[in-house]
């Protein structure tokens, strides 16, 4: 589990060299070194660097920024510090966009007993961070989950039997949602909202028997998770049948 965060943003795209395809502008200001592994397949693009400085590997022209550590406050822009250290056992998270034209990213805490959760750090219209603070306490193993089309997060609890979901507001309203009604090992949560008023939301388990949930809400925005509408399930079957 990674002890910090980063920020990633694209760079302008290289400019066209015929001796090159290497980008003009460095990823980052620490100097970058050829990976060893340039077709792992879970990096993006085809030509990756590592950051000595923070023990990364990252695609070729992306930007990479330290803004948090594990047990240490989070640094203001303005010179002041958050109040309570960046949580332990970071794990999944979403972005999402603020009407003043900045955005919160949404962290989830897979820690256990009770001290999971979501937290949340604050970006201004620049990019400069200026607040951090909790958004979901006492939940455990917050593992994966997924954005909803009105820009709130939905956290998974990865825990058998008692796991569940809940929909965490960037202003710290949160509530326990209908997709973990039968408690699970939940992973994480797609949504198309193709149909306006009835959304379908797809919830996966950390599990190799894990089921595959559907719900069919009954309206858009917040109480859609909140409130009744079709349950469903994908049968896996062996692949022999």
């Amino acid at each position: 589990m990674s002890s910090w965060a980063e920020a990633l943003k694209p760079t302008p795209p290289p400019t066209p060299s015929p001796t090159t395809s290497r980008p003009t502008n460095k990823p980052t200001t620490s100097q970058p070194s050829s990976s060893p592994t340039p077709n792992n397949p879970y990096f993006f693009g085809e030509e990756f660097v590592t950051v000595p400085s923070l023990g990364i590997e990252m695609s070729a022209g992306l930007r990479v920024k330290l803004i948090a550590r594990t047990g240490r406050k989070v640094q203001y822009a303005n010179g002041d510090e958050s109040d309570r250290s960046w949580h332990s056992n970071s794990d999944a998270a979403g972005i999402i966009p603020l009407e003043d034209g900045g955005y919160v990213y949404m962290s989830n805490s897979e820690a256990d007993d009770g001290k999971g959760g979501v937290y949340g750090l604050y970006f201004n219209a620049e990019g400069e961070i200026t607040e951090y603070k909790a958004l979901l306490t006492g939940t455990t193993d917050n593992c994966g989950g997924g954005l909803t089309p009105w820009n709130t997060w939905v956290s998974c609890e990865e825990e058998s039997d008692v796991g569940q979901c809940w929909q965490v507001g960037p202003d710290g309203r949160a509530e326990e949602t209908v997709l973990g009604q039968d408690g699970g090992n939940y992973e994480s949560v797609a949504v198309d909202d193709r149909v306006y008023h009835r959304p379908v939301f797809f919830t996966t388990e950390d599990s190799s028997d894990g089921a595959l949930r559907r719900f069919i809400a009954s309206q858009h925005g917040w109480d859609a998770l909140h409130s009744e509408g079709e349950h469903s399930y994908l049968y896996l079957l062996d692949w022999n049948i």
